[in-house]
């Protein structure tokens, strides 16, 4: 794959990651209830998390001689507004695994550049530990 391939590919992950819904839920204003306050930490942990990886995949993109791409706002999350927290986030282990597949398949594209396979597989190995951690205060269903 060639370098601006591998330059696109990271640049593919920054947009999913600067549209990482953990961040619109807490931009959302979403309902809290007594009991909300671990699952409220995590997706607070993962906004966070969200922010930092795409500043580690705007580093990688710049240290291979490019420069991320311009962004837009996702709308589609526009109906998450005024919805408690617990609905807005039962959402987020459906988004997380897909972007956990992303990766993945980003992975198997920067196989061959070193530096972008490293960064990738770290970053699929973060989203994995949020994904679980988000099960693992998740509220029950009925």
């Amino acid at each position: 794959m060639s370098r601006d391939e591998v330059l696109g590919v990271l640049d593919e992950l920054l947009t999913l990651e600067r549209r990482s819904l953990a961040a619109r839920v807490l931009e959302s204003g979403v309902f809290l209830s007594r009991g909300d306050a671990d699952e409220l930490a995590t997706v607070h942990a993962m906004a966070s998390a969200s922010e930092n990886t795409a500043r580690r995949l705007s580093a990688a993109i710049e240290s291979l001689g490019g420069a991320p791409g311009l962004r837009r706002g996702d709308l589609s999350t526009a109906d998450l507004h005024f919805q408690s927290l617990e609905h807005a986030a039962s959402l987020l282990p459906a988004d997380c695994e897909a972007i956990i597949g992303q990766y993945e398949r980003a992975m198997d594209l920067v196989a061959d550049e070193p530096e972008a396979a490293r960064l990738v597989g770290e970053l699929i190995e973060g989203h994995r530990d949020r994904l679980a951690a988000l099960r693992a205060v998740a509220h029950p269903k009925n």
